[in-house]
């Protein structure tokens, strides 16, 4: 009955779940009714929720590319897109790298950048005469099938440029979420100090942040709920 159950939760819930790494959300996710417990994927670039449940072809795309697409793509998308530059990525993880982000934690990070309008600065990359110059580069090296380290060199300045905007946008957005968002801050900070702590070899005292982080989030997941 799964896929029947799909396709009336498509006509009761349009945007798309994060459900990654979620068993018990994948469950719910099928199921109408439940689906709008789910945190919502965002577009880090403008802001809103995904919607692409009536196009076949970006929910396969979005299944597998981490560059999410929205139905509708403009040409600044695109040009994201063809450039081959993956800026979701550097972003599952907080600024320090050290703590993966979870749904709950993405739903809100994703939002606060989204906020800040990030596809004004990606539209203007998109018609700069030498970044657009170094990707045609980037492509004919790619069909001539350069060596990678050839190719990295290559993109460095223009993939640069753009890894910058999206890690200051990250940055303010996490200092948002320290300041909004105090309760999740916290959570995150509980998680980073476990890692040191282990790193020191200090197992109970990480014992103990582990059991702080567990209640916060359960704690969090009651809130968002």
């Amino acid at each position: 009955m799964s896929g029947a159950l799909g396709v009336v939760n498509n006509a009761i819930t349009s945007s798309q779940k994060d459900i990654y790494n979620d068993l018990v959300g994948y469950v719910k996710n099928r199921l109408p009714g439940f689906s709008s417990q789910l945190p919502e994927q965002i577009d880090i670039y403008t802001g809103k929720p995904l919607n692409d449940i009536d196009n076949p072809v970006l929910r396969a795309l979005n299944a597998v590319n981490p560059v999410k697409i929205s139905e509708g793509t403009e040409p600044w998308r695109q040009w994201l897109i063809d450039s081959g530059w993956d800026g979701i990525q550097m972003i599952r993880k907080d600024s320090s790298g050290n703590h993966e982000y979870t749904t709950q934690e993405r739903e809100v990070l994703y939002k606060y950048i989204g906020e800040q309008q990030l596809w004004k600065e990606f539209d203007k990359l998109s018609k700069n005469k030498k970044y657009n110059d170094q990707l045609d580069r980037i492509r004919a090296m790619r069909v001539q099938g350069r060596p990678s380290e050839e190719i990295q060199a290559a993109q460095s300045e223009v993939y640069s440029v753009m890894n910058d905007i999206m890690s200051q946008a990250q940055k303010a957005a996490e200092m948002r979420m320290q300041q909004e968002n105090e309760p999740m801050w916290r959570s995150i900070q509980e998680s980073l100090t476990n890692k040191n702590l282990m790193k020191q070899g200090r197992i109970d005292d990480a014992a103990r942040a582990a059991d702080r982080r567990k209640a916060e989030i359960e704690r969090l997941t009651q809130m968002y709920r």
